[in-house]
């Protein structure tokens, strides 16, 4: 005779919808796997505008993949944390924000970014600014960094060597 089981099911998301944290659905990968299904998007109260690093840095090992953002953030926390004197950034800002009882947002990477650029700001939804949005993912010219942007009024992908310029994070977490 079997058992029934007492686990209640896992809530189904859907793009466009909203999150657990209070923020908008802008990936499903359509199973649950390594830690995570879907990528939430922070809520528009979340977003900020900062610079990227407040001077010029190498890090070596991002991605632009979709599910690199976490590790990006942390590699880029790795470098901040050889530089003495390293203040608010835009990977620093998103791994310390404590929101609606959620403390795991990372900065997205590039493939991340575009996609919240697609699902949500293409649909209007999410209230994002037409202006750029940084990524996490690092892209090298000589001995310094140039990082992967996005601007949100036409889906442009670009990149940015003057790191301290103010554009706009949008913090986004893994669940």
């Amino acid at each position: 005779m079997g058992r029934e089981s007492s686990a209640a099911p896992a809530p189904v998301y859907r793009v466009g919808g909203p999150g657990p944290a209070g923020g908008l659905i802008f990936y499903d990968k359509g199973g649950f796997s390594d830690g995570w299904r879907y990528l939430e998007a922070a809520p528009p109260e979340a977003e900020k505008q900062l610079g990227w690093s407040g001077r010029q840095i190498r890090i070596d090992g991002t991605q632009a993949s979709i599910g690199s953002g976490p590790g990006n953030t942390r590699l880029i926390l790795e470098g901040f944390g050889r530089i003495a004197g390293e203040g608010d950034h835009a990977a620093r800002y998103c791994d310390e924000l404590i929101l609606n009882g959620f403390d795991d947002w990372f900065l997205p990477s590039l493939d991340e970014l575009n996609r919240m650029y697609e699902q949500l700001k293409r649909r209007d939804l999410g209230d994002f600014k037409p202006r750029w949005y940084w990524s996490s993912t690092f892209v090298y010219s000589y001995s310094y960094g140039i990082i992967a942007i996005i601007r949100f009024e036409d889906g442009r992908v670009s990149e940015e060597s003057a790191l301290n310029s103010p554009y706009y994070v949008r913090p986004i977490r893994a669940f």
